[in-house]
């Protein structure tokens, strides 16, 4: 604003703007670019900000016009100091060009005998001059609230951050659900499932595990159709080796009513500890019949040839007590292949 003032006071001697009509031509032509210029920024100042600059504008034209009609006697014209305010026009009407565009502190063609328009009586000095120090905080919260009007707003300034945690999280959560997901899951419908197995050792041993087949006693066995079961001793350890030529040549193993007494009322969760005899997988296949308890459907696992524990659940939580014996019968490969799998155990806990 001051560099604006003292190209106005230039434009006013150049003009020779004696009178107060002349003056007024000036300040009009001052006034309509300035408004041009707070029509070109509409987008970054907010309407206090142009009530601001216009009430400065006005002030600046109060304190010219009290200093042009209180009397002074004319002093001579130094050259030098000439040169010098030629040098200060032309510095304010750099910074008068990019701080109010389209303003000229010399209209083109003016004179003193320039008929410009005549301002309103709304845009004419009509208040008296205020002092420097309030126009200097005017000008300073003009610009505050430029610069407030020009930054973004929060969310904006927030979303590049906020979008690279939230790929952080989902990169982290694909991870865990690699390496924590799939493997000990249970099959928990009535639909034939396919699930990966636990390893020997690995199934939680703190449950109340009761055991429905052990090699050491065979007498709840029995076979159908070509199925081959044998009992075998490995160390100290024996196991039951099944062969199925086909998909129904299978063995059944009785469970207990006793044991479906303490199942009833509750889900339960079964374990067939087994191994495959060879390298290739072995698609072993399971199914149930409980009594009026119900069934497991078909439970179909790859079995390979390390020891690992099959486990499917079963729901018996709307039966409260077992009338009749069950039994499990399993194919040892039902791809017709006639692949052998080893038996280890088979048992349940309820909960």
């Amino acid at each position: 604003m001051d560099s604006i003032e003292r190209a106005i006071r230039n434009a006013l001697t150049k003009a020779q703007a004696q009178t107060p009509k002349q003056r007024q031509a000036v300040y009009a032509s001052v006034w309509a670019a300035h408004e041009r210029a707070l029509t070109g920024q509409a987008h970054n100042l907010t309407d206090e900000a142009k009530d601001l600059r216009r009430g400065r504008l006005k002030e600046i034209f109060h304190q010219l016009e009290n200093e042009l009609q209180s009397p002074s006697t004319p002093q001579p014209v130094n050259e030098e100091e000439h040169q010098q305010e030629q040098v200060n026009l032309h510095v304010a009407r750099d910074y008068a060009s990019d701080y109010v565009p389209g303003f000229d502190a010399v209209p083109e063609g003016f004179s003193a005998q320039s008929d410009y328009p005549q301002p309103s009586p709304e845009n004419t000095y009509i208040e008296g001059a205020e002092k420097t120090a309030k126009s200097r905080a005017a000008d300073k919260k003009a610009r505050k609230l430029e610069q407030k009007a020009k930054r973004p707003p929060f969310w904006r300034r927030a979303i590049v951050p906020v979008t690279f945690l939230v790929a952080f999280l989902i990169i982290g959560f694909s991870f865990y659900s690699s390496f924590n997901g799939f493997s000990g899951s249970f099959a928990s419908s009535n639909g034939e499932s396919n699930f990966a197995p636990l390893r020997k050792g690995e199934q939680d041993e703190n449950h109340n595990w009761i055991t429905i087949f052990d090699p050491a006693d065979a007498s709840r066995l029995t076979t159908k159709g070509r199925a081959i079961a044998e009992l075998k001793n490995e160390g100290n350890s024996r196991f039951l080796r099944v062969i199925s030529p086909g998909a129904s040549d299978t063995i059944r193993i009785e469970v207990g009513e006793g044991v479906l007494a303490q199942l009833a009322g509750k889900r339960a969760t079964f374990d067939i500890l087994a191994r495959g005899d060879t390298l290739d997988k072995a698609q072993m296949s399971v199914v149930c019949d409980f009594g009026n308890l119900g069934d497991c459907g078909r439970r179909r696992f790859d079995v390979g040839i390390e020891a690992a524990d099959y486990l499917f659940d079963v729901d018996f939580s709307n039966m409260k007590q077992a009338k009749t014996t069950g039994w499990l019968e399993i194919a040892s490969d039902i791809s017709g292949q006639g692949a052998a799998i080893e038996i280890l155990n088979i048992r349940v806990f309820a909960e």
